[in-house]
């Protein structure tokens, strides 16, 4: 499955940011389950309650457009929550809450039907094509800005607010809250410039742009709230996460780590439970109703049964790892004979009624909790932590919202939470909530992976099995699509232009350096230029020479591990010591260990008829086509190096696929 390609995404939101109403849903983490993006424009009217509205009234004209055959699209506050429950509506009367009652709680728009496109197919539904900005002269502006970024409380009210959260655990009134804060910050720019640069930091399933009534909404969240049919509704909780591996191979043994600790396990079990509890308040409610059905619920015949259908998922995202599990509520039958109408167990109305806020941004238990969070969260959260997506005639998907902005009027808002526990650490919660601020304020940039290739005259190109597994691995670290079948066509058919070009003597007989450029959205990009033929005289040259650089890695960097074009220390390294007539700069890490070349693996024979030494990946290098040859013919062995061990050496050698194995003279710097 491919996900929409970056310049569709340009054009598609230089587009949309010329508009005044729209919610655009994309997938940009796919799945079988969760394969389509989903665009709704131009709404015919828009859906919203306020504080002093009526929740039920609200919830049951949202299924009667429904079951008309139109969908709906937009968001839910937290807030919205407290209307749902009697003992909760007062809240909404407080001082810290009255900014609210001029603002809507739920805002859906109301359209015919949205544009899908769907990424297992690559075709389209309800039109022919994404609407496009056809020129580049568009109105958006280039750039954006963020700027006096400042949380809403301050680090000491932080460790406050979470020693009295530990103060309420030890009472037995709650076992875990999820405490959050916002960054309030100044915007000016393009909104759709923002989009897409947030959009890169993370590969999500559930990423919305959403602008109504002036106000934009952009979210990057990976977690489903619900999705459902008229059969089956599914909830996907996330509670654990760890950090990411530096390898495909580091992040495996970190997944099976997070999937059995048991502090992530307890957390994800008590956020499981609570939902599992509203499931079955959603699907018992008409049980508590009359006197027969509590029999037949007695007897064990009840309108539905709750499922767990997976426990203790390990998911890889950019920075972290994230545990979730999945459960299903699924109708046996359907009381009094109703199909299409607010008495269905899975309505919308009876869906929000029982399941929302998601209870792994509450706490449990949810009520106790969501009370607490009222007494010290010092903001509303608003959008943040309710639900994002849309209802139609037979379907419905929300998700919930973290990582999300709220743009209005040159003012900006972002939510950061965490789950607090007993044994949660103030210091340690605070400190992270400043790493997840830098979501907004520090954008990754754009790089590529990369694949530099020796193509030879009848021989074709060396060790390409090899160069293709690195990039498949690579691209699946970094979440980038690779589709290894029309990569392999591609070079396939360079590699007969140029075999082409040498029989009809239109292209010198020589070896080409084919460099293959993969982008995260599957694009590739091949070029080759011709290398020096291979039969010159070399004898008369001087040895290379090599020499280290006085600058040190950090090993825990992943980047090092991957060839990508996130390399600009080598890069300027390399053209500097080129600039000096050397060949290639060797690095150290900052334990003192070696590691490898700017363009080379390093090589070191310390006794004549001993086999090769070389660096273990582990030290902080990329593990080099040509080097996994030599290990694997048993030619080579690893061995932790230091700078004395090259300059103690009988031989010195640097190796990539291009170049082979070249014996080159350590300089002193």
């Amino acid at each position: 499955m491919k996900p929409l390609h970056d310049t569709t995404i340009h054009n598609l939101t230089s587009l949309l940011e010329q508009e005044d109403n729209f919610v655009f849903l994309e997938s940009s983490r796919l799945s079988k389950e969760n394969h389509q993006s989903f665009l709704f424009r131009k709404p015919s009217a828009h859906l919203c309650c306020h504080p002093g509205d009526s929740v039920s009234d609200f919830l049951h004209q949202v299924d009667q457009i429904r079951y008309q055959g139109q969908y709906l699209a937009g968001w839910l506050a937290y807030e919205f929550g407290y209307l749902l429950e009697p003992c909760l509506r007062h809240f909404l009367c407080n001082r810290l809450y009255n900014k609210l009652c001029n603002r809507p709680l739920a805002m859906l728009g109301v359209y015919d039907a949205p544009l899908i496109f769907d990424h297992a197919t690559g075709l389209f539904r309800n039109g022919t094509d994404w609407p496009m900005q056809e020129e580049k002269k568009s109105r958006e502006r280039s750039s954006y800005s963020c700027t006096d970024v400042t949380t809403t409380i301050t680090r000491q009210e932080y460790i406050q607010a979470l020693q009295a959260i530990q103060e309420y655990i030890r009472a037995g009134d709650t076992y875990q809250v999820n405490f959050t804060l916002h960054y309030d910050f100044s915007f000016q720019g393009s909104v759709a410039v923002l989009y897409r640069a947030l959009r890169r930091n993370q590969s999500v399933a559930y990423t919305a742009w959403i602008r109504q009534n002036g106000q934009d909404i952009l979210s990057f969240s990976p977690e489903l709230f619900f999705t459902a049919d008229e059969q089956r509704v599914r909830v996907r909780p996330m509670k654990g996460t760890m950090s990411r591996g530096r390898t495909n191979a580091e992040d495996r043994v970190h997944q099976h780590q997070l999937r059995t600790d048991p502090k992530n396990q307890s957390e994800n079990v008590m956020i499981v439970d609570l939902l599992r509890n509203d499931l079955g308040r959603l699907l018992y409610a008409d049980e508590q109703e009359n006197e027969q059905e509590n029999e037949q619920k007695r007897q064990g015949k009840t309108q539905g049964r709750v499922e767990p259908h997976s426990l203790f998922d390990v998911e890889i995202y950019e920075s972290l790892l994230q545990m979730t599990s999945t459960v299903d509520g699924i109708v046996d039958r359907v009381v009094k004979g109703a199909t299409r109408d607010a008495d269905h167990p899975l309505s919308f109305q009876r869906l929000i009624q029982a399941l929302f806020p998601c209870g792994s941004v509450t706490g449990a238990p949810k009520i106790r909790t969501m009370e607490i969070i009222h007494e010290l969260e010092k903001q509303p959260r608003g959008v943040y932590c309710g639900a994002i997506g849309y209802t139609g005639p037979d379907q419905s998907c929300f998700n919930v919202p973290i990582r999300t902005l709220e743009l209005h009027k040159g003012q900006g808002r972002m939510g950061i939470g965490s789950g607090i526990i007993a044994d949660s650490d103030a210091e340690a919660e605070w400190e992270e909530c400043l790493l997840k601020g830098t979501f907004l304020t520090k954008s990754k940039a754009e790089f590529q992976l990369i694949e530099t290739m020796l193509w030879q005259p009848e021989q074709g190109y060396f060790l390409l099995e090899y160069h293709l597994e690195r990039l498949q691995d690579a691209a699946h670290y970094f979440h980038f699509y690779c589709d290894l079948k029309e990569i392999s066509q591609a070079l396939d058919r360079i590699s007969a232009e140029l075999s082409e070009g040498i029989r009809k003597k239109t292209c010198a007989y020589r070896q080409q350096r084919v460099r293959l450029l993969l982008h995260r959205d599957g694009h590739h990009e091949i070029r080759s230029v011709a290398l020096p033929d291979p039969s010159e005289n070399v004898s008369q040259q001087k040895p290379a020479k090599v020499l280290f650089s006085l600058e040190q890695v950090e090993c825990h960097d992943p980047y090092l591990f991957h060839k990508t074009t996130q390399r600009q220390l080598y890069n300027d390294a390399f053209h500097q010591a080129k600039k000096q007539g050397y060949v290639d700069i060797l690095f150290t890490n900052t334990a003192g260990e070696v590691t490898e070349g700017a363009i080379s693996n390093i090589f070191i024979r310390s006794q004549k008829n001993e086999p090769l030494v070389t660096p273990p990946v582990h030290c902080g290098l990329l593990a080099g086509t040509y080097r996994r040859m030599l290990l694997e013919q048993g030619r080579a062995v690893e061995r932790v190096l230091r700078r004395e061990d090259l300059f103690a050496a009988e031989e010195v050698y640097l190796a990539n696929s291009v170049r082979g194995l070249v014996p080159v003279q350590l300089c002193k710097n």
